[in-house]
């Protein structure tokens, strides 16, 4: 019996919402802030200042911050998002290849329940993320004029192809 067409394509949706939200959590593009020859990058891991063709990164663990927990529930929440939307494209490889419908209903129900569990813990760092980056006024003069960059812009396209993988998955399941 041929698995739902909605099923495959499911799976290629979730391994490019992977690979956008790991390019995303991985690279410090996350907030931007330019004034004059100087640029400022900061990203879930570290923050990196550019002046005049120079770049010195430096990660968080460098510095005391008053209120930094929730630079590390982001943190968390990205990995999480990771790890969820890999247990999602296993289980869906599994249900493609080996596994019935009918004698392994539990893993057709997994997969697009981990697809949308990964997309939440994205989106909740993309949320805490963008309410908290502006108590950053330590690091930078005027932090109203910090710009979300592109890295997170990135981790939500993820977190949305996430979503459509699991959609996608669970209208094939129903369909299939």
């Amino acid at each position: 019996m041929g698995k739902s067409v909605f099923v495959k394509i499911s799976l290629v949706v979730l391994v490019i919402g992977l690979f956008f939200h790991i390019i995303g959590v991985s690279t410090p593009n996350w907030s931007t802030y330019s004034i004059s020859l100087v640029t400022v990058k900061l990203g879930l891991w570290k923050y990196c200042f550019s002046s005049l063709g120079t770049t010195v990164c430096t990660s968080y663990g460098g510095i005391t911050l008053t209120d930094g927990d929730w630079i590390k529930a982001c943190q968390a929440m990205g990995i999480l998002g990771v790890l969820t939307i890999i247990a999602a494209i296993i289980l869906n490889v599994l249900c493609v290849a080996v596994l019935t419908k009918q004698d392994h209903k539990i893993a057709f129900i997994l997969t697009p329940t981990l697809a949308f569990i990964g997309a939440g813990c994205i989106f909740i760092a993309n949320m805490v993320w963008g309410a908290k980056i502006s108590d950053w006024s330590f690091i930078i003069a005027s932090a109203n004029d910090l710009a979300l960059g592109w890295s997170f812009a990135l981790s939500l396209v993820g977190g949305l192809f996430a979503v459509a993988g699991g959609v996608l998955f669970g209208v094939g399941f129903t369909k299939g």
